[in-house]
């Protein structure tokens, strides 16, 4: 497995890594000391990160973390309320980077997920109808939650 994300992919073996903008995070508990892939999708906030984000046309998400033992991929978007704006951000974000002629990856990921990290989560979204759609347009299953998303590897 080869990515292909420049200075905007770090790898780290640290026990948590955390994704966060504003109040919102996205950790992943890494009890093994994996080698976790963690790409900037979007322009990070920190000035001391070398990454100006992927070439990535249209909308885009914030993060990539890769689980690279398993070559899972986890897409985030730390957003405030607008899930529909969130979603097209992954999808398009999906899209590009698993297209095998953009050269991002050198093989196809064995799993896809997505989360959305939200300040609130508004109440006129079907957040069901939602998921079944972008699972059914993306192959990635979608999580979204208020404030904190953890996963562990």
């Amino acid at each position: 497995m080869m990515y292909n994300f420049g200075n905007c992919g770090i790898e780290y073996t640290r026990k948590i890594i955390v994704c966060e903008e504003s109040k919102n995070k996205f950790i992943v508990n890494n009890k093994d000391n994996k080698t976790v892939l963690k790409v900037y999708v979007d322009k990070p906030k920190d000035k001391n990160i070398n990454c100006s984000g992927l070439d990535i046309k249209g909308k885009k998400c914030d993060y990539l973390v890769i689980e690279i033992q398993k070559n899972i991929a986890n897409f985030v978007e730390l957003k405030g309320h607008q899930i529909n704006q969130a979603v097209k951000q992954l999808s398009n974000s999906i899209s590009v980077i698993t297209n095998m002629s953009n050269n991002f990856i050198s093989t196809n990921f064995s799993l896809i997920n997505s989360y959305i990290v939200t300040s609130k989560v508004p109440k006129d979204v079907n957040l069901i109808k939602t998921k079944n759609k972008f699972r059914k347009d993306t192959n990635s299953k979608l999580t979204i939650k208020n404030s904190k998303i953890e996963i562990h590897i």
